[in-house]
């Protein structure tokens, strides 16, 4: 169901106008920015790395003019909105060019009063770009486990096992934790993962002998 601009009359005294405004200018063709919305994708997320070369992430993720300054010094939400550093990376039909959503412009779209008269297909859409968002923001506050890879390790959290610094829950089994190296289970108490410097113990005794030379 597309959405007519006489459901839209309020929306100029709304601080999200400047974003369906931008959401229009990809196709001045659609009545309206929500409209322009229902036929988009969320394609991926990219975290800016201060390393990262500006040209480059356009060109990997072919960004729309539209969305970074002329200098070419930074990435724009379609709001206007500059100094992106988490990239939501929409497509809008068979456009070649891609576009950025701020995280904070998607959350906020639903509570738009015209979005109390959109296609429920279309609310639908927003709920999952926006669970994305959370999932990726939860993921971006843990580690890998030291073992299986999985990001499951909160960054900075003071565990009372010392163990859970390095390894997730499911490579420690009471008494016992996975090694990262031989997969072997090795026995460590919680209360002995500390070595003379004070840091987690990472390995088994075996694979920390080999490293040292100790043994082949």
């Amino acid at each position: 169901m597309y959405i007519s601009m006489d459901n839209l009359a309020d929306l100029e005294v709304d601080i999200y106008y400047k974003l369906l405004k931008g959401l229009l200018n990809i196709d001045k063709n659609q009545p309206s920015g929500v409209n322009v919305l229902c036929d988009m994708d969320y394609l991926t997320q990219r975290i800016l790395d201060p390393t990262d070369d500006f040209c480059d992430v356009v060109e990997e993720h072919s960004i729309s003019p539209m969305c970074f300054d002329g200098i070419g010094e930074n990435f724009m939400c379609l709001c206007g909105k500059p100094h992106l550093k988490i990239l939501n990376i929409c497509s809008y039909k068979s456009h070649q060019d891609t576009y950025l959503l701020g995280s904070e412009c998607i959350e906020r779209l639903k509570e738009l009063d015209c979005m109390k008269v959109a296609d429920p297909q279309l609310k639908s859409k927003l709920d999952s770009w926006i669970n994305i968002i959370k999932e990726k923001s939860l993921e971006r506050g843990k580690k890998k486990c030291l073992t299986c890879g999985l990001k499951k390790v909160r960054k900075g959290y003071e565990y009372q096992d010392k163990r859970r610094k390095l390894f997730c829950k499911n490579c420690i089994k009471g008494d016992y934790f996975k090694c990262p190296i031989c997969k072997n289970w090795e026995k460590m108490k919680k209360e002995h993962a500390l070595n003379f410097k004070g840091e987690v113990k990472d390995k088994c005794k075996t694979c920390w002998k080999r490293e040292r030379g100790y043994i082949d």
